[in-house]
Order: C-alpha cells, then sequence, then structure tokens
C-alpha cells in the first residue's frame, strides 16, 4: 500500500515549446470525442511512432478502434494537427491477460500532409535497460484540464519489474505519460502496478528491460 505522507513535489502546468509538443493527448474519434489518455513520440526508423501504456490503447487486451494523436494540445487548439493510429503493439502478456508487468504499448500513426510525426514535432530516444533512480520529467493531460501538467523527480524501484515516481497531480487521464531524462531518453510510461497507481500521488511504470525492448524493435520494424 502507499504512505499517506504528503508527497514533497505537485505537478505544474506545463509550458509551451519543444519538449511538451512531442507529447500530445489520446482521442477516440478525434480532438472532439472522448479523450483517453497521453502519449509521447518516440524516435523510430519510420518516424512515426508513439509510446503509451497498454491499457490505455488496448483495455482488456484488444487494441481501440478509432484513436487519434495530438502532440502539443492546450485549451482546444491541436497546433501539430491531429495524427491517426494505425497500429497497435502490445506484448502477448498484455493481450492474454492484461499481465501488469507489460503494460506499454508502442502506436504507428500514418502521415499528415506528408510528413510524419517525428518531423513535424520531433522525438525523444527509447531507452532500455536503465536503473531505476533516473531524474525525469513527466507530463501529461488530465482528464479535468485541457492542458497539460509536468513534474521533474527521481523514479525509484518498486519491486523487480516496476519503478515508482513520486509527485502529486497526475490523476485519470495521464496514464501513458512518457518518463523523460534530462538528455531525452524515455525510460518509463505511466502505467504497471494498478494501471498507474490509485492515487494522484505516485505514479508507477513497467521497468524497460529486455522484453520492452524487443517490444520497441517489432513496432519499429
Amino acid at each position: 500500500m502507499r504512505s499517506a505522507v504528503a508527497p514533497e513535489r505537485s505537478a505544474v502546468p506545463a509550458p509551451a515549446g519543444p519538449a511538451a509538443d512531442r507529447i500530445g493527448a489520446l482521442f477516440l474519434d478525434g480532438p472532439d470525442g472522448a479523450r483517453v489518455c497521453t502519449a509521447g513520440v518516440v524516435h523510430s526508423p519510420g518516424r512515426n511512432l508513439l509510446i503509451t501504456a497498454a491499457h490505455c490503447a488496448a483495455p482488456g487486451g484488444v487494441p481501440l478502434d478509432g484513436l487519434v494523436f495530438v502532440p502539443g494540445y492546450r485549451d482546444g487548439r491541436t497546433p501539430h494537427g491531429t495524427w491517426q493510429v494505425t497500429g497497435v503493439t502490445v506484448a502477448p502478456g498484455w493481450e492474454a491477460g492484461q499481465d501488469e508487468d507489460e503494460d506499454v504499448a508502442f502506436l504507428t500513426v500514418g502521415p499528415l500532409d506528408g510528413r510524419q510525426v517525428e518531423d513535424a514535432v520531433g522525438a525523444d530516444a527509447f531507452a532500455a535497460g536503465l536503473a531505476p533512480g533516473q531524474e525525469v520529467t513527466v507530463t501529461g493531460y488530465p482528464n479535468e484540464d485541457d492542458a497539460p501538467i509536468t513534474c521533474r523527480a527521481p523514479g525509484t524501484a518498486h519491486g523487480s519489474a516496476q519503478q515508482r515516481f513520486d509527485c502529486a497531480g497526475f490523476t485519470n487521464g495521464t496514464s501513458g505519460s512518457p518518463w523523460v531524462t534530462d538528455d531525452g531518453r524515455v525510460t518509463g510510461v505511466i502505467g504497471g502496478y494498478q494501471e498507474g497507481g490509485d492515487t494522484a500521488d505516485t505514479s508507477y511504470s513497467v521497468v524497460f528491460g529486455a522484453q520492452v525492448d524487443g517490444l520497441y524493435r517489432r513496432a519499429a520494424g
């Protein structure tokens, strides 16, 4: 169980800019539809790959139809367009039984106006094999807000397959938010234990080991 002690850190509004533009909101059936979660662009050879939580993209193990990604979304505006999700890659353990140690998904998005999403907003680097304890910045979209929040704090180990991030404010909608190191490497996404946690004060992620690295390579093609 989590500690009832209030966390030392709380999320603040995320400033607009290149770092925030690589992160966006996931919607069903366009930006006027239901907001689902958060996702971020990660570098890939096709320049068309996102990372999020598996419970966002494939609840019950079944990929959602009609997902779209809106990078840099805020206050109802779509400054970098709306990108259609064309493929969902999740691990077999998530498909079969929603294993919380495999709560990661990679999403492929189609081009927009002749460009790939990475060409439009840039990307962070996917990174596997880093030990928990990295200082990371987590940016995501709470469902009750129309703009992203952000917080910088160290991750810590939570068992052998999970890691945690103590910062208040990451409520529903922030699942899938990437954990980004100061040098632009994604080492986690909100998800995993309790689908990211059962309070807004502490968030969780799967540890990115060999299994998640293999999933990335499969998605990146």
